[in-house]
C-alpha cells in the first residue's frame, strides 16, 4: 500500500501547526487565554488598583473639595475627612465596580496602559488637567442652560 505524497505533506504541516498551537496556549501568559470569571476580573482589577495610590487620590479630591469652603474652614474640613473616609472601603468599592463593568481583557489593558510610563504620567497630570478644564466646561454648560 502506497500513501500519496500529498497526504504526507499535508500531515507533515498539520502536526507542527497543532503542536505550536498547543505550545503557545501553555507558554503564553495566562491573561491571553484567561476565563472571564468574577475571580479573574477581581485579580485583574486588583492589579490595576495597585497602580493608583488611592489615599493620595482621595487626599487630592478632599483638598479640591476644601477649596469650596471658606478659608478658615479648609484645614478642619481636610482633617475631618481624612479621619472620616474609610480608604479600604473606597478601594473595595472601586474593585467591585470594575469587576461589574469591565472584562478581564479590558482590566488587563487598563493595568498595562496605566502601568506604562505614559499612563503613569497621565495619572500624575490628570488632577491639574481636570481642575483647569472642568470649571470652564461647567461655565459653558451654565451659559448654554441660561438660554433655555
Amino acid at each position: 500500500m502506497t500513501v500519496p505524497r500529498e497526504s504526507i505533506c499535508c500531515l507533515g504541516l498539520k502536526a507542527p501547526v497543532v503542536l505550536l498551537t498547543l505550545l503557545a496556549m501553555v507558554v503564553l501568559p495566562n491573561t491571553t487565554f484567561a476565563q472571564d470569571t468574577s475571580e479573574a476580573r477581581l485579580e485583574a482589577a486588583e492589579r490595576y488598583a495597585k497602580i493608583f495610590d488611592v489615599p493620595k487620590m482621595m487626599n487630592e479630591m478632599v483638598t479640591q473639595l476644601a477649596l469650596t469652603y471658606p478659608e478658615d474652614m479648609r484645614e478642619p474640613f481636610i482633617q475631618f475627612m481624612s479621619e472620616a473616609l474609610d480608604i479600604e472601603m473606597v478601594e473595595n468599592l472601586i474593585a467591585t465596580s470594575m469587576v461589574e463593568h469591565f472584562t478581564v481583557r479590558e482590566l488587563n489593558a487598563l493595568a498595562d496602559f496605566y502601568g506604562s510610563p505614559e499612563g503613569l504620567s497621565i495619572v500624575e497630570k490628570m488632577p491639574d488637567y481636570m481642575a483647569g478644564t472642568m470649571p470652564k466646561i461647567q461655565a459653558l454648560v451654565f451659559q448654554a442652560s441660561e438660554k433655555f
